[in-house]
């Protein structure tokens, strides 16, 4: 009474038919489809890159030095094109390459305290009504408004928790620049955007499951994180360049390689003019210490357009390329 019971039964082999190894296959894979769900992805991606998101070739072969920038481009369309994003080094490099085109004038300032002493740089606007200046990209006028606003002068330290608000502005207008200029099919930032979206949401329907079974199928969960993961991986390979932005690239390469080598062609560093003109596109390629090394012979006055503190010295490229540097550290910290 109340006691276990074992019952064993059994049968001559061959009565009862065995399941074939492919219907063990086949169930396995019924029920464990979401095991390949990351795989089918990764290939789903490859897939997609190889078709829409690798750029076209650009019909050259290697890299050739150019001596100047493809046709029509700003400094922040160089560095934008190169790298697919917009950075705070293309907006510092817009400001310094207004300048040199006369749209302002940069005053170093030092101020002295009881023990340290702090660095400000003052702009001064040069052209007002710059609005309708047929010579000025959307994306310059942009940083001209949030740097000037209505007025003609203002320091750098005047413009935090005040410039950020047009950066959202600047970043569109050369996104939008991108595609206009028929370097892009589709923006940058968009195809990115969609595919880090996606990614998102198929991770997310992992965590969706849990609610519709008793036990929480972790197996499934970790898989649909790991796909989502890898779509998100490939969003930034996902831009693709049209047939014209992938020959810009090849020019912007053999335009950077100019830039961090010109020691080496030195026929071409003729006049202090040309460091200047050329001075922002290093900037945004982040070349600039090179650039400026190679015309550490050449340039022996300040630029007309910059006015530093040099304590009496002569001026220096070098010298010069540290207080450009230290404001474009300030800048990177204040605009945003």
């Amino acid at each position: 009474f109340k006691e276990g019971l074992t019952i064993v039964c059994g049968w001559p082999k061959g009565i009862v038919t065995p399941i074939s190894a492919s219907t063990k296959i086949r169930w396995f894979l019924t029920d464990n489809w979401y095991i390949f769900l990351p795989f089918a992805i990764l290939a789903l991606m490859v897939y997609l890159w190889l078709r829409t998101g690798r750029d076209p070739e650009s019909g050259r072969s290697s890299i050739m030095p150019q001596y100047e920038p493809p046709k029509g481009a700003t400094p922040a369309e160089v560095g934008t094109i190169i790298d697919e994003k917009v950075d705070m080094r293309d907006i510092s490099a817009t400001v310094v390459d207004l300048a040199v085109r006369g749209y302002l004038r940069i005053r170093e300032e030092e101020s002295k305290g009881l023990i340290f002493s702090s660095k400000d740089f003052r702009f001064t606007f040069l052209k007002p009504g710059h609005a309708a200046d047929p010579g000025l990209r959307k994306h310059e006028t942009e940083i001209l408004n949030g740097i000037f606003g209505n007025g003609t002068e203002k320091k750098l330290s005047e413009l935090t928790n005040k410039f950020y608000t047009h950066i959202p502005a600047i970043k569109d207008a050369l996104y939008s620049a991108m595609v206009t200029d028929g370097y892009f099919s589709s923006r940058p930032d968009g195809t990115r955007t969609l595919y880090i979206g996606v990614g998102i949401f198929v991770a997310a329907l992992g965590f969706a499951t849990i609610p519709l079974t008793a036990e929480p199928n972790v197996a499934l969960i970790v898989c649909m994180i790991l796909s989502g993961a890898i779509i998100a991986i490939f969003a930034p390979l996902m831009p693709r360049k049209t047939k014209k932005g992938a020959e810009a690239l090849w020019h912007i390469k053999g335009f950077e390689e100019y830039l961090s080598r010109a020691e080496k062609d030195r026929l071409k560093l003729d006049t202090p003019e040309t460091f200047e003109k050329l001075l922002p596109y290093a900037m945004a390629l982040g070349v600039a210490e090179q650039w400026a090394s190679a015309f550490k012979e050449i340039c022996r006055e300040q630029p007309e357009w910059y006015e530093g503190a040099y304590g009496g010295s002569p001026f220096d490229t070098m010298v010069f390329m540290h207080s450009l540097n230290s404001m474009n550290r300030t800048v990177a910290t204040t605009f945003v």
